[in-house]
């Protein structure tokens, strides 16, 4: 059962419903820039929410410098008392997060027909560029994952312009990246998380 959390760049959370008013958040798209090259997003359940599955962020972004973009995308995990959990990586880092997921901007165009909304099928094609300074929509592929979220943790959405951590393998080595990125929320640019969560089976209709 997918459901859906917007982004917020003014608050920096998540929420079920869209914000109505426009706003935007920038970060460093430069690897070599360890200062603020990045945003994060966070929301706190309220009761126990089991995600499992393939997710998908979709997301207005831009860039100031270039005409193509890569973005990467870290699902955290924050206990209760606000520490992040680490998680085991699928290339044997010990403090992984969740899940993740990226996307070269001038291959976002993805065919409805064979994708869902929580798990977009990216064509590559053909190179579509960007215009500086102008929101794109991207639709983001987070790969599969299984993650429980007690009552009073977070879900934590990390946008980044390389990747999040120093892997000891399977590490991006170049990427697209110049200036900086920034993340447009709300109004006409309704950045949202879409996941899949299960329901328990006694709450599920009979009928």
């Amino acid at each position: 059962m997918p459901r859906t959390l917007y982004l917020d760049a003014e608050s920096l959370t998540m929420t079920p419903a869209p914000s109505s008013d426009a706003h935007a958040v920038s970060y460093s798209a430069v690897p070599r820039r360890r200062r603020g090259d990045r945003v994060s997003f966070a929301h706190r359940f309220a009761e126990d929410t089991e995600i499992v599955g393939s997710m998908a962020l979709r997301l207005w972004i831009s860039t100031d410098d270039g005409t193509d973009l890569d973005v990467f995308v870290v699902i955290r995990k924050r206990d209760t008392a606000g520490a992040l959990v680490p998680f085991y990586g699928y290339n044997g880092f010990p403090n992984d997060g969740a899940a993740k997921g990226w996307l070269r901007a001038s291959h976002r165009e993805v065919d409805p027909s064979r994708g869902r909304p929580e798990r977009p099928f990216h064509t590559h094609r053909s190179a579509q560029p960007v215009e500086p300074n102008r929101p794109t929509e991207l639709m983001i592929e987070i790969w599969p994952s299984g993650t429980h979220f007690e009552a009073g943790s977070e879900l934590v959405v990390e946008i980044v312009g390389h990747d999040a951590d120093r892997y000891p393998a399977l590490r991006h080595k170049a990427t697209v990246n110049r200036g900086n990125h920034t993340v447009h929320t709300g109004g006409e640019t309704p950045s949202a998380l879409i996941f899949p969560v299960i329901v328990p089976r006694c709450e599920r209709s009979t009928t």
